[in-house]
């Protein structure tokens, strides 16, 4: 099971997959997604090419980020009255 690239410009990617097909039909659609997956690796690799312009790598402030900010929470007892 192979993807390779056939040829590659700035306006399109040409792969060529080979697929071996098995006596097990979950084998052989376990073997298609395995070189798809290859393959869009590959074509992505290939595309990303294109906007890299010096080849080094992008280096960000150091500065830590996260999704979550701890917030200060109030307790339960401060906002439920019903005792």
């Amino acid at each position: 099971m192979t993807a390779t690239i056939v040829q590659s410009t700035t306006e399109l990617i040409t792969l060529q997959i080979t697929i071996p097909l098995s006596q097990s039909f979950l084998d052989t659609e376990e073997t298609i997604q395995s070189v798809l997956n290859e393959a869009g690796t590959l074509a992505s690799g290939e595309a990303l090419k294109q906007f890299d312009t010096d080849g080094s790598a992008n280096e960000l402030p150091r500065r830590k980020r996260t999704g979550y900010q701890h917030q200060k929470r109030a307790s339960c007892s401060s906002l439920c009255n019903w005792r």
